[in-house]
């Protein structure tokens, strides 16, 4: 009987030792799990960019560009990651990411240099030239030859009677626009017998017409031409003196008085004949 009691004692000192045991092992496990616990939330509390693979969210980072379709235009790319070394601190097979803060700066373009020459345009062919050259010169020659058809009139002088202001073998341009009509002083183009001549206005429609032995009188005032180097006279087979100009008429002289054909010998000139006004004499010494 005291034997039995003797086992019962070590057999209850067994159980409990037992008991024991399993209660520190349950305490330890309970001590890992909280430890993975913490582990966890730290793990969570981590930096973003920080290179951690144990991050569930690691897809939606800020500096993450692995799952982004467009790698090239990634915000926190460094210069390490664009070159595809690994960084220190992090997985071999995963750059480092970097902060915001510390975001690579995109390296600037290549701007042109200043002064480089610049590519010299292609040499258009020679017949290209030629035909641009050649259309050119049709153009301008058919200007001429409308404007000096229609608008202007060219003349070679071939008498003394307006010496000295236009003299043999000059060149008379005239305007042909005869609308505007003419005052006392303008040298005018026209044609008597088949020649044109360029005679000087005298008078106007209205005016009364005289020449005596002192000049000649418009309107009973005597001219002073200082340009004219003759004495103006009548012609004994002209027209009869005093005479006044009739409408749409002018009455002409040459500055050569001596000899010269004009309303002394036709009379006074219709506007309509007139084939314009001289604005331009050409020397021809100047030719």
């Amino acid at each position: 009987m005291i034997k039995s009691i003797e086992q019962l004692n070590k057999e209850f000192l067994e159980t409990s030792v037992a008991s024991k045991s399993i209660e520190e092992a349950s305490g330890g496990v309970e001590n890992i799990v909280q430890a993975a616990s913490e582990t966890e939330s730290t793990a969570r509390k981590q930096p973003v960019g920080n290179g951690s693979d144990e991050r569930p969210n690691a897809n939606l980072a800020v500096g993450r560009s692995d799952e982004r379709p467009n790698a090239n235009l990634d915000v926190g790319r460094s210069d390490e990651q664009l070159n595809g070394n690994p960084v220190a601190g992090g997985s071999e097979s995963r750059p480092r990411k970097k902060t915001i803060e510390g975001r690579a700066k995109a390296r600037p373009r290549k701007q042109p240099v200043e002064g480089k020459a610049k590519a010299r345009p292609r040499k258009q062919p020679v017949w290209k030239e030629f035909l641009f050259l050649t259309i050119k010169v049709t153009v301008i020659l058919l200007a001429f030859v409308l404007l000096f058809t229609f608008l202007f009139g060219i003349e070679r002088y071939s008498e003394p009677s307006m010496a000295p202001a236009i003299k043999d073998g000059d060149l008379a341009i005239y305007y042909r626009y005869t609308k505007v009509g003419f005052l006392p002083q303008d040298t005018i183009m026209l044609e008597h017998n088949g020649q044109k001549h360029a005679r000087r206005v005298i008078a106007t429609a209205g005016d009364i017409v005289d020449i005596t032995e002192r000049g000649v009188y418009i309107n009973g005032s005597l001219q002073q031409e200082t340009e004219i180097y003759q004495r103006t006279e009548r012609y004994e087979e002209g027209i009869v003196f005093p005479m006044t100009v009739p409408d749409g008429h002018v009455f002409v002289l040459g500055d050569s008085r001596v000899g010269a054909t004009d309303s002394r010998v036709y009379g006074s000139v219709d506007i309509d004949e007139i084939l314009g006004k001289v604005i331009a004499v050409i020397r021809r010494r100047s030719i």
